[in-house]
């Protein structure tokens, strides 16, 4: 009986040693697994952030190689970094034309507002971030702006505990920089920075053809009103020329008894530039679209015919204008004296048409007239 107890009791003990056993080993993996899920959650989420950024880049290099408004351009930009990054703040600045001021051209939120409503704008070289980023060409990075050396404290923007000011560079040349705000300490690791570096740099080529894209179409504007200016100026000399010119036409099988008038007036226009008006009375009628069309049709032919007759006189008066000027020269060669230079001069400026009476007039330089006066 003593031998069965005993076997009993070693038994016993065995079987809960293992179950203390067993309950340790199963509050092992439970924690392991807690840890596991743990690790797992935190590298799904660093790896939703990722893609969330990778995302953004891809955005913002969609935007720069879709938009061509500049401001609408670095305003789209920075709203995405800021709403992905998830940050305090998010602003582009541009160098001016005389390279001493990066002046802010787009930032989020109501600080962003404010700064563009006061023209917000920091020197280059000076004592901020984006005046060391742009004078050197680096980027400057404030994981802790309360121990930075280098960083001017922004009454709009006084949550920043992380910065980074990276520069938009573009052949060697600064345009401007990106400024980056965040209200945690430390905010920014490597893949962030690589990531917004990169941004930076694919904002660069987009901007310098955007900003080649608004010259062109300046420089289009000008050409547009100095043509416009030219066809005015020439079609003025036109009928200066030719006296005014205004021609009508009565419709014969019109019925003349309507007291109806109904006046429809279309501009002749050249190259945006309007030389003339067409003026209809429909009477108590009216057009058919086909009609309008038709009509359209007639007056844009019309007005580059009259185009192409107006230089066609043009050129032929230039033309008659360079024979009487080489006939008047073959006349000059041909004068003795003095009289004879002057009269052909005085019978050429005479035919002008708008000229009724020349003279001339030949007196001593002035040095021989005070000479005169002083003897």
């Amino acid at each position: 009986g003593g031998f069965i107890l005993i076997s009993i009791y070693t038994i016993l003990n065995g079987l809960q040693g293992s179950l203390l056993q067993q309950r340790t080993l199963t509050m092992q993996l439970n924690a392991a697994r807690l840890n596991l899920e743990k690790n797992v959650e935190e590298r799904t989420q660093t790896l939703q952030r990722r893609l969330n950024q990778i995302r953004t880049a891809a955005e913002v290099a969609r935007a720069v190689n879709t938009i061509l408004d500049p401001e609408k351009l670095l305003q789209q930009c920075v709203d995405l970094i800021q709403k992905e990054f998830n940050l305090y703040y998010a602003g582009i600045f541009l160098i001016d034309e005389r390279g001493e001021f990066a002046v802010l051209k787009a930032g989020t939120g109501e600080a962003g507002r404010q700064m563009l409503a006061a023209g917000h704008k920091l020197v280059v070289g000076g004592n901020s971030m984006i005046g060391w980023a742009t004078a050197r060409k680096e980027p400057r990075i404030a994981l802790d702006t309360g121990v930075e050396a280098v960083r001017f404290n922004n009454p709009f923007l006084p949550l920043t505990r992380s910065e980074m000011a990276l520069p938009i560079i573009n052949r060697g040349i600064c345009l401007g920089a990106l400024t980056i705000q965040s209200t945690e300490p430390e905010a920014f690791d490597q893949d962030d920075i690589r990531i917004l570096m990169g941004i930076a740099d694919s904002i660069a080529i987009p901007l310098e053809h955007a900003r080649l894209f608004q010259e062109t179409q300046q420089n289009l504007e000008e050409i547009r009103a100095l043509n416009r200016a030219y066809l005015m100026e020439s079609w003025e000399d036109a009928l200066t020329f030719l006296g005014k010119l205004e021609y009508h036409y009565q419709n014969p099988s019109s019925s003349s008894d309507s007291k109806q008038s109904n006046l429809i007036h279309i501009p002749l226009t050249l190259r945006d530039q309007t030389i003339g008006t067409l003026t209809m009375d429909l009477g108590d009628k009216s057009l058919t679209p086909e009609e309008m069309e038709f009509i359209d049709g007639i007056v844009t032919q019309t007005a580059i015919a009259l185009e192409n007759a107006r230089l066609i006189q043009e050129t032929q008066r230039r033309a008659l204008e360079e024979q009487r000027l080489s006939e008047m020269t073959a006349q000059f060669s041909r004068a003795n004296t003095i009289d004879q230079i002057l009269k052909v001069a005085l019978q050429e400026i005479g035919h002008l048409p708008n000229v009724a009476e020349v003279s001339v007039q030949l007196i001593p330089p002035p040095e021989q007239q005070i000479e005169e006066v002083q003897g």
